[in-house]
């Protein structure tokens, strides 16, 4: 865009037009060339205002382009290095929260096998008990069988409780708890020297 205005073919027509052949005086004419240089002039300003907030504008994306493609760069290089320690956390967490859920089951069933075996032996003694009250069997017949019964019963609930106390492991339900004392390297050192010693 250049710097001077030009004047296009209507403008020279209207120039002409506003003279009259018998007019001595041309201000008319100066006035018409300073109002079309003014109207280029100003047309020229705006035209370079809106370049300027334009190229500001551009300058402004850039800026915030540049300034989000920084912080990617910094998100995807912390990401990859804290990824592999929060996947190992996480499935770590994962494999922890399944044991938990499989050990709270399987006291579940412990339990409901614990009812199971006080039920039945509660229904086995209402057995010989009917049987006393229509005469089949004496009252030392109906005591002895409740008895067996009982002593069974408490056996099979009473194993299961010691069991679960004493040699269950607290972690996992399906491993055995053995209550083993690792030896130190300094006893293995001093065991295999007096064996060397002795023979």
């Amino acid at each position: 865009m250049s710097g001077t205005a030009t004047i296009t073919t209507g403008d020279v027509s209207a120039i002409l037009q506003a003279i009259t052949p018998g007019s001595t005086d041309i201000s008319t004419a100066k006035d018409l060339l300073n109002q079309i240089g003014n109207n280029r002039q100003l047309a020229l300003s705006d035209a370079s205002g809106a370049l300027f907030a334009a190229q500001n504008g551009q300058i402004d994306f850039l800026r915030t382009y540049k300034r989000g493609n920084e912080l990617y760069k910094a998100q995807t290089e912390l990401l990859s290095t804290q990824m592999p320690e929060r996947l190992q956390s996480d499935v770590n967490t994962s494999r922890r929260q399944f044991e938990i859920d499989e050990y709270y089951y399987n006291y579940k069933l412990n339990i409901l096998y614990m009812m199971q075996v006080l039920y039945i032996a509660i229904l086995l003694c209402i057995i010989p008990i009917a049987c006393m009250s229509w005469g089949f069997i004496s009252i030392i017949g109906v005591v002895i069988t409740v008895l067996i019964i009982a002593v069974v019963a408490a056996v099979l609930i009473g194993k299961q409780v010691w069991y679960n106390k004493k040699w269950r492991d607290n972690m996992f339900w399906n491993k055995r708890y053995f209550n083993y004392v690792p030896v130190s390297e300094t006893e293995t050192t001093t065991t295999t020297s007096t064996t060397t010693c002795s023979a």
